[in-house]
């Protein structure tokens, strides 16, 4: 069985692979740069956007593995690292237990800190014999929810074995997840097909969540029978999408239970006996929390000019959004990012070359604008920050960084200041 540690340094080796230090992880450069696509051409200027979106989604092994060591909705979203006090009051323990005859579903707490609401759950198999459980779309209020984050992913991708055995090893009975919502959508469409989790950053139609003291949360659960026995795979099988190796077995990593429902031929192994939808009463209270920010305008050093539009940190979040110009030709690589590191952690990492110390980040987009000659004129982004756990930043230092080199000699310095 692998320990508490090797499981924390497979995820955090996972999130570090998807999120930052892109220069350190090779691994991530021939994706991402196999995704970039061009923009359609506008007078006298040819755009090129390379999309760069990366979102903290943790899935599969690493993911589910942790969570006998992230027990409730904070030690989740803070990665294990404690939570800033005044986190902890706006936990709300809930512990509502909705059940139909093949699973039972307890919504164990919710925590709102204004924008974002971050729920935990526990998937029980009632039945005493193995079953197969995809959770799906939830909505509040009858609108659909928009996850940012989630343990498990939503849609038929990845299904979760509960009950019954793989060579004589038991499954669980149970399971824990979390999800963060950050918005709600009116794009009902999407909603009528199964829809993976990726899907859901590109919603054309985006609500902000607002307080609310009355409010409903549906979430919907389907339950499949087993047509076949179940067989183990490896880690390395499952995550090169090689579950299908078998035709006459269902093919299951058996630490976590976890099947790869996109690579399952339907219906031979799997038959869906129950589709339920479970309503749970929720509040959302009117919240706030510690804020620093940066003010927008124009921010310059030898090598370039920031158009700083917005840039927020609270314990739970943040993003950066703007755009750079007056670029210096070190900076011709369109494979460009942008590392933050908060200033007293920036003297450290300038002189190891440590990413690690940046702050860390939920999605990174970004896209490179060029003259009809190729040359850059501009460099859009969008950052999303994970949570702080510690005390916010006074000021930060954002550092250039592409697929070949950290430009440490860029680093431009951002004041923050309380909201």
């Amino acid at each position: 069985m692998t320990d508490d540690r090797q499981i924390m340094e497979q995820v955090r080796m996972a999130v570090d692979d998807c999120t930052r230090a892109v220069d350190a992880a090779p691994s991530l450069l021939a994706p991402i740069l196999q995704k970039a696509k061009g923009e359609p051409p506008v007078k006298k200027k040819i755009s090129t956007a390379l999309a760069l979106a990366c979102a903290l989604v943790l899935i599969a092994a690493s993911a589910l593995a942790v969570t006998a060591l992230q027990p409730d909705v904070l030690s989740w979203l803070f990665r294990g690292e404690e939570a800033p006090a005044e986190m902890q009051a706006l936990v709300q323990h809930n512990n509502d237990l909705q059940q139909t005859k093949n699973a039972a579903l307890t919504l164990t707490q919710t925590f709102f800190d204004g924008e974002t609401l971050t729920m935990g759950f526990t998937l029980k198999n009632p039945t005493g014999k193995p079953l197969v459980y995809t959770v799906h779309h939830a909505k509040l209020n009858g609108m659909p929810l928009l996850a940012g984050t989630a343990q498990l992913p939503y849609g038929n991708y990845t299904g979760q074995a509960l009950g019954g055995q793989v060579e004589g090893a038991a499954l669980p009975t149970e399971d824990t997840f979390f999800v963060s919502f950050i918005a709600t959508s009116d794009t009902t469409e999407e909603w009528k097909s199964e829809v993976s989790e990726s899907s859901m950053f590109h919603s054309v139609a985006k609500d902000p969540l607002q307080p609310l003291e009355n409010a409903t949360l549906s979430i919907r659960v389907d339950v499949f029978e087993p047509l076949a026995e179940y067989i183990p795979v490896s880690l390395s099988e499952y995550n090169a999408g090689e579950c299908d190796i078998v035709t006459d077995k269902l093919p299951i990593l058996a630490d976590e239970g976890l099947l790869n429902m996109a690579s399952l031929p339907r219906p031979s192994r799997l038959k869906k006996i129950e589709s339920a939808e479970f309503f749970f009463p929720i509040v959302m209270k009117e919240t706030k929390i510690t804020t620093v920010a940066a003010a927008p305008g124009e921010y310059k050093n030898d090598l370039y000019t920031l158009h700083l539009d917005r840039f927020t940190l609270t314990p739970t979040g943040g993003l950066l959004e703007g755009r750079i110009t007056d670029l210096s030709p070190a900076f011709i690589s369109s494979e460009s990012f942008l590392s933050v590191f908060p200033e007293d952690v920036f003297e450290q990492a300038l002189e190891t070359k440590d990413h690690a110390l940046s702050l860390h980040l939920a999605s990174y987009s970004s896209g490179m604008s060029t003259t009809p000659d190729l040359q850059p004129t501009d460099f859009h982004f969008s950052v999303d920050f994970r949570p702080n756990a510690g005390e916010l930043p006074r000021g930060v230092y954002l550092v250039w960084l592409d697929d070949h080199q950290t430009y440490w000699d860029s680093a431009l310095y951002l004041p923050l200041l309380p909201q």
